[in-house]
Parts: structure tokens; C-alpha cells; sequence
């Protein structure tokens, strides 16, 4: 079965993959602009890749570095050497003024000047009732919130339940219940699945909520509340109550820990050390604009000795992800209850499902009396948590510079899909349909993860999954439907693990190609993918028989 999608996948994914080589003539070349040029044009490409790899731009026109990229570039170095400066002179006086560092002490009686009005959020979820249940909880300022809860399961007992915060937009919840691939599976799914009780709140200003967001503020204190709400429900021990987050949610987690010792264990993926840096599309707040305290109360790196709980700092050390404020957060710390968890061979996305299914296994016997310990060698790599591979005589696609682009292949990736041959009673169609919207996401999201840690710095050119996900939505949901009511576990297991090793497979050639060729590979890639060029909707024989499927009658 997987040789013959292999083939399929292959096929199918090949076609997306293009190098562009440069092909100027230098002997063209006009004589360079000092307005434009820091210095004369690059005349070899180890020139030009060690300027790439420095993190400046090279102008096309002039084939020089960039006067703007090297200003910029050599600023915030100047900036951090300072910083580092004084950080060393503050040093001898920095265990002192740690111990006075309580978050929950320096937030009391403090008025903040953000709140915003929670415009634009979209309208509260409807999860199925199987799944989730909803439950409205009283916050500090008598707010009536909306929470969803899995339900009781009427067995008489009370269960170990944990409280989750999403990324993203932290105040609202969207589908939150849709469960992802494992490389991006954010729906928290292994807590439910190993029997915990598991709460989405929503949060000040989020969805419906009246109220303001205030971005890390008072959003602490709705978290309190939910908790308590939680805990007064029959079927939970009010004893194992736990608290986790992803992302803004995971920076939302570690500074409720801060505040307060409410939870049995706190977990923490992929927070940030400051809240300023969040993109103004993330956090429209200029926080310094209100004064120092303002940004200093919703940033975890001010306040970790006043940790009174276990809390884990987790995030995979593969870009894209926030590990360089991992690695802040934890040589920021002497705090005997924060344990840093880097995760290797997985990213801010992947590291969710892996680590999740750990330490949803380890809460659960908890409750039987077994101590819970989560440790960084738990996610060594190794040949038992890596993916499955596709079979050694498997074709790979041929690296070739002369490959065309991303939008041109496309339509080639499509036809040439008709080779699938099903498993069990599964139409073709449907077979085909479901391998090549789970093959194009997974290509995405692998473009987006190697180009940002090709050339971290142009993050904002490079960051194109989210957006591409937002835009085909509803197809990737009817995917996800179609392959959970026509694929058993065990083939599902295998679709997800064949598509990511056979995406690792063809992306390789590029991965190998010289730095300037992996330049110009992300920067058409990423133009193709933002500009609609791979979008689902453009692939009908793909959209059609997803959207027509209906499962067969039981």
C-alpha cells in the first residue's frame, strides 16, 4: 500500500518543487550607486553568499549589498552589544532584585491604560456536543465568559483536567476541536484522548465576550477564574488541575504561573520573553507608549523566580519557532521549578503533538499515584520517533535548475495524480483528492519552516503558511473530514507519516543547493504561495470530489 501512494505522492509533490538559479550578466553590470550599495558589486558567488548569510539583501540591480539591509543589520548589533553591556554592569546587583520580582505582588492595585475592544473577533464556535460542551465561567470583574469542556463521562469519578490556551488570537477560539496534522496539530487532542478533562476557555474581549483585550493583563486573571469554574464541576478533581498553552497561549501560560501557584503543573510551548516581540498584527499595542510597567507586567523574563509551581518552558529547536527566547527565558532563571524542555528535530508547530501525547500519558497515571517528570533526553531523537520513511527504491524527483515554477507545476502535480490506487473500498477520487491537499499543506508548511531558517531575517516575506491555511480553510477541513470517515487509523497513520518523509525526500536537492540558489528558491516560492498560485482552489479535480463526498450509509 504505501509503494503504490508513494508513487502517487511523488508525482504529486515533484511537480511543486522549483530552483531558480541566477542568470545575470555581469558584464553588464552599471557602475554601482553609493545611495543604494554599502560598497562595490559582489564579483563571486562566495561574496555573495557570505553577505546572504550575514542576513543582508543584495540589490539586483547592482548586484551589491543592500545600504539599507546593512544599516539595519548593523544597528540592532550595535543595540544588542550595548544591552549586553549593561546587562553585564547590572549583574552583581541582579540575585537581589530578582527576589523582589513577584508578579502577583507588582500587579496588585495596578490600572492599565490597554484595553482594546474586541472588534473583528469571529462569532463563538459550535463543536459537537460529543466533544465539547459549553460552560460560561464568572471572571474577577463579573464578566460572564464562554468555555467549552468535554463532557461527563458519567462514570461516578473525578478526572485530571487541563486547561488549554490557543495561539494566535489567545481571547477567541475558533475550531478548536479540528484535530491537525502531526506537524501543526494545535487542537490538543492527546489531553481528551488519554482521559483528561479538557477546558478551551475564551477570554476578556474574545469572540462574543464583553470587555477589552488586554493582551497578557487581565487575561491572567480570567484564566484564574476559569480554573476555579473548573474545578467546580463534579466530574474533576479539583486536585489536578493543570494549565497549558501554545504560542500567545504559551506566553499567557507562563505568566499565569507567575502569578500564581493554582496549577498542579504548567505548560508552556513556545512563549516569547517579552510581549513586545509580537508583531503589530499579533499585538497591536505599543506598550512603551504607556510607560515601562505596562510592557513589563505582560513580559515572563521579569518575573520568573516568583514561580511556585512546576512549569515547563518547551519549544522545538528547529526554526520557525521562538527558541531564541527560549534559550532567554531559560538562562534568565535559577528558579528550581522551571524546567526547560528544547525539543529536538521538531519546530513551534510539530513539537505540539509530540510533546503533548508525553505528558498527556504521564498526567494520566498520575492519577494513579505515579510522580510526573517530563525531561529534555524524553525527546532525543531516535529511530523510534522518527517518521516513517518511503521505501528505499522509491523515485525521487531529479534536481534540475532549469525546473519551472511553483504555479506552472502545479496544474502538471494535479494530473498527474491519476495513478492512485485505493485502499479498502476508497474511490480513487476521493483517494487522490485527500493525498494531494495533505501533500501541498505538508509542502507549505516544509517551504515556510526551510526558508525562515535559511534567512531568518526576512521572516515577514517568508511567513506564508498561516496565511495560505486561512485562505484554504474550508477545503483542508473537508480533507480532514473525508480522511477520518474513509481511511481507518492504521492508514491514516500511514498517509501522514509517507507524506512528510516523501516532502523531506524532495525537498532535499534544495536543502543541498548553494546558499545564493536557496535565496532565490524561497523568495519565488514564497511570492508563488502568497500570491494564490498553489491555492487549493485552483485544483478542482483536487476541491470537487472532496467537497461531493459522502460517507456511505453504516
Amino acid at each position: 500500500m504505501i509503494n503504490r501512494f508513494t508513487l502517487v505522492l511523488v508525482s504529486l509533490l515533484g511537480g511543486l518543487l522549483f530552483l531558480v538559479f541566477p542568470t545575470k550578466n555581469r558584464s553588464s553590470d552599471p557602475e554601482y550607486d553609493r545611495t543604494v550599495c554599502a560598497g562595490p558589486p559582489l564579483k563571486s558567488v562566495e561574496a555573495r553568499n557570505d553577505a546572504l548569510e550575514k542576513g543582508y539583501l543584495i540589490d539586483r540591480k547592482y548586484d551589491c549589498i543592500d545600504k539599507n539591509s546593512f544599516d539595519e543589520i548593523n544597528r540592532r548589533a550595535a543595540e544588542w552589544q550595548a544591552a549586553q553591556k549593561e546587562a553585564q554592569l547590572a549583574a552583581p546587583d541582579a540575585p537581589a532584585a530578582e527576589a523582589e520580582l513577584i508578579l502577583g505582588e507588582a500587579r496588585k492595585g495596578f490600572q492599565t491604560a490597554v484595553s482594546l475592544p474586541g472588534s473583528g473577533s469571529p462569532p463563538l464556535p459550535q463543536p459537537p456536543a460529543g466533544l465539547f460542551v459549553r460552560t460560561d465561567y464568572r471572571s474577577a470583574q463579573n464578566l460572564l465568559l464562554a468555555a467549552y469542556v468535554t463532557p461527563d463521562p458519567k462514570d461516578g469519578d473525578r478526572h485530571p483536567a487541563i486547561i488549554w490556551l490557543t495561539g494566535g488570537d489567545t481571547n477567541s477560539l475558533g475550531d478548536f476541536w479540528r484535530a491537525g496534522p502531526e506537524f501543526n496539530d494545535q487542537s490538543a487532542r492527546a489531553y481528551r484522548d488519554a482521559g483528561l478533562v479538557v477546558m478551551f476557555p475564551t477570554l476578556r474581549g474574545g469572540n462574543t465576550n464583553a470587555g477589552g483585550k488586554e493582551y497578557f493583563l487581565g487575561e491572567v486573571d480570567d484564566v484564574l477564574a476559569a480554573a476555579d469554574h473548573l474545578a467546580r464541576l463534579p466530574y474533576v478533581d479539583p486536585n489536578q488541575i493543570y494549565l497549558g498553552g501554545h504560542s500567545t497561549g504559551g506566553t499567557l501560560a507562563l505568566l499565569t504561573a507567575e502569578t500564581s501557584g493554582r496549577f498542579g503543573a504548567v505548560f508552556a510551548f513556545g512563549p516569547v520573553a517579552a510581549a513586545d516581540r509580537y508583531s503589530s498584527s499579533q499585538l497591536p499595542v505599543h506598550f512603551r507608549q504607556h510607560g515601562e510597567l505596562e510592557l513589563k507586567l505582560r513580559s515572563p523574563i521579569h518575573w520568573l523566580s516568583g514561580i511556585s509551581t512546576p512549569t515547563y518552558v518547551i519549544e522545538g529547536r528547529n526554526a520557525p519557532g521562538n527558541f531564541s527566547d527560549f534559550e532567554e527565558i531559560c538562562r534568565g532563571s535559577r528558579n528550581p521549578l522551571l524546567h526547560c524542555i528544547p525539543v529536538e528535530g521538531s519546530d513551534h508547530f510539530s513539537v505540539l503533538a509530540r510533546v503533548s501525547r508525553v505528558i498527556a500519558a504521564r498526567l494520566a497515571v498520575r492519577a494513579g499515584g505515579i510522580e510526573f517528570a517530563l525531561r529534555p533526553d524524553d525527546f532525543a531523537i531516535s529511530s523510534e520517533n522518527t517518521a516513517v520513511a518511503p521505501p528505499a527504491d522509491a523515485p525521487v524527483a531529479e534536481y534540475s535548475p532549469r525546473a519551472s515554477s511553483a504555479a506552472k507545476q502545479a496544474r502538471r502535480v494535479v494530473a498527474a495524480a491519476d495513478e492512485s490506487t485505493t485502499m479498502r473500498a476508497v474511490d480513487p477520487a476521493i483517494e487522490k483528492a485527500v493525498i494531494g491537499v495533505m501533500g501541498i499543506e505538508a509542502l507549505v508548511q516544509q517551504t515556510q519552516t526551510f526558508c525562515l531558517r535559511t534567512l531568518p531575517t526576512s521572516y515577514a516575506k517568508y511567513s506564508t503558511a498561516e496565511n495560505w491555511q486561512q485562505r484554504n480553510a474550508a477545503v483542508i477541513a473537508q480533507q480532514r473530514r473525508v480522511l477520518s470517515q474513509a481511511f481507518d487509523a492504521s492508514q491514516r497513520q500511514a498517509l501522514e507519516a509517507t507524506v512528510q518523509a516523501t516532502v523531506q525526500r524532495q525537498m532535499a536537492p534544495v536543502v543541498d543547493a548553494p546558499m545564493a540558489s536557496r535565496i532565490k528558491w524561497c523568495d519565488q516560492s514564497s511570492d508563488e504561495i502568497n500570491n494564490g498560485s498553489v491555492d487549493l482552489r485552483n485544483k478542482q479535480n483536487l476541491v470537487s470530489p472532496l467537497m461531493n463526498y459522502r460517507p456511505e450509509p453504516s
